[in-house]
């Protein structure tokens, strides 16, 4: 009888073990899962932050350069008229 307690307990022992270690594998899959996800995610946005931060640089760079050439032909006409 109290070998059969024994290997009984021995059992569960060996049960609880293999239940902690998937447990504990689990919970490292999950952790790096919870990790990842929202790095992955901020990458992909920052890439696409990225590409609208360089076309409205060059859209500012655009319009600054319009706005030169029509700052030149308004004094260009301003000179005339003065002439």
């Amino acid at each position: 009888m109290e070998k059969r307690s024994i290997a009984r307990s021995i059992e569960l022992n060996e049960r609880l073990v293999q239940l902690e270690e998937r447990m504990k594998a689990h919970t490292t899959q999950e952790c790096e899962r919870i990790e990842t996800k929202p790095l992955t995610e901020f990458r992909k946005w920052g890439r696409t932050s990225d590409m609208r931060t360089k076309l409205a640089i060059d859209n500012v760079a655009a319009l600054n350069e319009r706005l030169m050439v029509l700052e030149d032909r308004i004094s260009s006409l301003e000179r005339r008229s003065a002439a």
